[in-house]
């Protein structure tokens, strides 16, 4: 039999390096189309901070009698709240509080009360792709005191930066839990498909080399899912082509065994027909009626042991068209 070993192929190639990347990769997929509504929300919480920040100082400022404060603390309080100037609009009033060097004009409005999911997802996305610093100013409610409206204005440098920084963490937790998952998936795998199919190709390149080794022959297993099934029925499979190569070893030494039997029967058959003939020369008229006979059954037999002999040589027996008179074989048929 052939002695060729199993050449596995390198782990680059193999199926558990295969599961190991698309594990990772439809799991970075998935996060994807997490990623985009994650930063939208990202920067609705953001800007509503501020607005909670901005509501805080205008606080600060509503609180003293004449509604006025030294510069220094009013710029304070804008640096806290990570804003340039805030507007709190009361019913009867309203409160204004800004740097001394607030902006000339505004490049953006943002209406927190009034935004819809996809308008958020292009804003979101807009923003992290922002690399002009612009002036945003932000109209909602604050959390705190939601009768009330109030207006911040933000440079967008900072948002862009919060969001980048955000994107960067969610990047790495996607990656760290791609690759934790891709982990499990693939041991998981690998226990349950890659290592049975090693084994189970171990098996049958074990059986090639030796059909008509019994040790060689598959044990089905207890499994009972598609694994375990291929496993019976390639056992079963590997016992029929047994028993069919010892029928066929049987039938080869009976082969054997004919030929050699023919062989000496074909000598034997020889000697008798010169005997035969020499019968015929006889003076006895009965003996001189009984060889013509004699010699046709020996010739008959004679062409059946050249017949076996060219069957076990696995040639062909030769096509032999010949015109013969009916009536001698029915009497040939009748004297036996």
């Amino acid at each position: 039999m052939n002695n060729r070993q199993l050449k596995l192929p390198p782990w680059a190639k193999s199926l558990s390096a295969r599961l190991l990347v698309l594990t990772v990769s439809f799991v970075m997929l998935a996060e994807v189309f997490v990623f985009a509504p994650s930063v939208a929300r990202f920067r609705i919480d953001w800007l509503k901070a501020h607005l909670d920040s901005g509501y805080l100082a205008a606080l600060a400022l509503e609180a003293t009698p004449d509604q006025m404060i030294p510069d220094d603390l009013e710029r304070e309080l804008l640096s806290n709240a990570g804003i340039e100037a805030v507007i709190l609009r009361r019913e009867d009033r309203k409160l204004l509080l800004q740097r001394d060097d607030m902006p000339a004009k505004v490049d953006k409005d943002i209406q927190l009360t009034d935004f819809s999911i996809p308008m958020a997802l292009m804003e979101g996305l807009s923003t992290l792709s922002q690399t002009e610093n612009r002036v945003l100013r932000v109209v909602g409610m604050p959390s705190m005191a939601p009768d009330f409206e109030i207006e911040v204005l933000v440079h967008e440098d900072r948002l862009t930066e919060a969001m980048r920084n955000f994107g960067w963490r969610v990047f790495g937790l996607s990656l760290m839990i791609s690759f934790f998952t891709a982990g499990l998936v693939y041991f998981a795998l690998n226990r349950l498909l890659v290592r049975p199919m090693r084994t189970l190709t171990h098996d049958m390149i074990r059986f090639r080399e030796d059909p008509q080794d019994k040790a060689s022959l598959i044990t089905p297993g207890d499994r009972d899912d598609e694994i375990g099934v291929a496993r019976q029925e390639l056992a079963i499979m590997q016992q029929d082509l047994q028993a069919m190569l010892n029928q066929r070893r049987r039938l080869a030494a009976l082969g054997t065994a004919a030929t050699k039997i023919s062989h000496d029967l074909r000598n034997a058959l020889a000697t008798s027909m010169l005997m035969t003939e020499q019968l015929a020369k006889s003076e006895d008229n009965e003996v001189r009626a009984v060889v013509p006979r004699l010699l046709s059954s020996m010739e008959r037999a004679v062409y059946i042991s050249e017949q076996t002999l060219s069957f076990a040589r696995e040639t062909p027996p030769p096509r032999d068209l010949a015109t013969f008179t009916l009536i001698e074989l029915i009497e040939e048929i009748r004297d036996q």
